[in-house]
């Protein structure tokens, strides 16, 4: 049984701090996610592969870089998911908060810019919390980019690193839980909102809500590019992301709302939800696809009324 969940203290190898309050959730998948990252490291994987022969097959993908790169990547995301979630719950107490390392702090934070542009949300919530990256050089040292999308084009991103530095991932899963990192912090950033508009008409209070909306507005930006980088990654594995997306509790404060900030992710959701399920053809435009393939190219032509023509091309 993993240590996680039974609380007994163990060391790692994985370059991350373990936490002994199994008791809280977070804390649970903090531990869990590292030992899931020390597992498929390179050398475990070699040694596994060779002491237990029933793991050969499950392990064989994880020899290649580019498949251990972007799963390793995930779990990296996923780190820093809980590490945010930990700081904007304000239950932090000293010497119990999971922290990024110096190196994964600033690995992590390229992922990020090369996945949904640049953005300092990320950063000061690390920085204004007791769970920040050892030493605020970390988070300065992150690539210098703008806060806004990455003008670099989406093939160019989806590569291996093969150098140390190199702004490029091809993990799907870490776009789609830094997209839950980002509405993580929106959330954070809408509560501070309103309860800015709720106090006094103050100069200093309005410039902070003023600062806050435009924050919000970048940050569910920022949720709809890592979204649009995960789906259209070519290894993707997830079938109709709506439904996924629609029902992940992670996104349900941008489903919920519905005011200028969630307009673009509920576009968004719309814009997919439409590719996963079209709407059926009419008689016409199946005249018409059936008149484009001949019957001598097919085996058979079937209309299929939920919304798409299935066809079988005669090898």
């Amino acid at each position: 049984m993993c240590s996680a969940t039974t609380g007994s203290p163990r060391s790692s190898s994985s370059g991350f701090p373990r936490w002994k309050c199994a008791r809280q959730p977070l804390c649970t998948a903090w531990n869990e996610l590292q030992d899931i990252r020390r597992h498929l490291t390179l050398r475990h994987v070699i040694w596994r592969s060779f002491w237990h022969r029933d793991e050969r097959g499950i392990l064989k993908p994880y020899w290649q870089l580019p498949y251990r790169q972007a799963f390793h990547d995930g779990v990296r995301v996923a780190l820093l998911l809980v590490a945010v979630r930990w700081a904007l719950s304000g239950q932090e107490k000293p010497g119990s908060v999971p922290a990024l390392g110096r190196r994964q702090a600033r690995t992590v934070l390229r992922i990020a810019t090369t996945i949904a542009g640049g953005s300092p949300a990320i950063a000061d919530v690390l920085d204004n919390s007791r769970c920040q990256p050892a030493g605020p050089d970390v988070l300065d040292s992150s690539p210098s980019q703008p806060s806004g999308k990455c003008e670099r084009p989406v093939a160019r991103r989806l590569r291996t690193r093969r150098w140390p530095g190199q702004d490029r991932t091809r993990s799907w899963p870490a776009a789609y839980n830094l997209a839950c990192v980002y509405a993580a912090i929106a959330q954070d950033r809408s509560r501070r909102l309103e309860a800015c508009r709720r106090g006094p008409e103050e100069a200093r209070t309005v410039a902070e809500a003023e600062r806050l909306e435009g924050e919000l507005r970048d940050l569910v930006a920022h949720v709809v590019r890592s979204l649009d980088f995960a789906l259209n990654n070519p290894e993707c594995e997830m079938e109709r992301p709506s439904e996924w997306i629609a029902h992940d509790p992670d996104f349900g404060f941008l489903r919920s709302r519905d005011d200028q900030f969630s307009a673009e992710f509920r576009a968004f959701l719309n814009a997919q939800e439409g590719r996963d399920y079209p709407p059926p053809l009419s008689t016409q435009q199946e005249a018409v696809a059936a008149r484009r393939w001949p019957q001598g190219d097919l085996v058979g032509v079937q209309t299929v009324r939920t919304g798409y023509i299935a066809m079988t091309v005669a090898r």
